[in-house]
């Protein structure tokens, strides 16, 4: 008789070994695949193309609005752009980020010969994808005093 309860609790305490290893394992695997950056295939945003790109720097003085157009890539949930002057003079910038749900942050810096200009921004992206805005911050002129200005982006079929 005893064999035969000895039998059944090993067997019992086999089973709930199994349950809870099961049950840690699959937290593990929820837990590894929940630290994955996964933005672009949740929301299936594509951001790739080209965008008008409208740059505004805000400082004491006033408000000084450029454009530029910006080419994008995009591999999964990473945006990579750069833009391209629309004007003798214009500005030309590279961005990296990263997209989560509906928005972007990143870097950017400047491509001009010399500069060592760079920052960060963020940028929402609205409902059907078409449009960006949002904000970016760093060095004026390289001179290392912070600026804010903002940032709107509108998509060029």
């Amino acid at each position: 008789m005893w064999e035969v309860f000895g039998a059944v609790v090993t067997l019992v305490l086999g089973a709930l070994a199994g349950v809870i290893a099961t049950s840690l394992v699959q937290d593990r695997i929820d837990s590894v695949l929940s630290s994955f950056d996964t933005g672009a295939f949740i929301t299936g945003q594509d951001l790739r193309g080209n965008w008008d790109f409208e740059y505004l720097i805000h400082h004491d003085e006033g408000n000084h609005a450029e454009r530029a157009m910006m080419r994008t890539v995009q591999v999964g949930n990473r945006v990579r752009g750069i833009c391209e002057p629309t004007s003798p003079g214009g500005f030309c910038l590279k961005v990296r980020g990263v997209l989560r749900g509906a928005t972007i942050t990143g870097s950017w810096t400047d491509m001009d010969p010399g500069s060592r200009m760079s920052g960060a921004f963020f940028l929402h992206l609205n409902a059907d994808g078409s449009a960006m805005v949002g904000n970016w911050l760093g060095p004026h002129q390289g001179e290392g005093e912070p600026r804010v200005g903002s940032l709107e982006l509108t998509r060029i079929a």
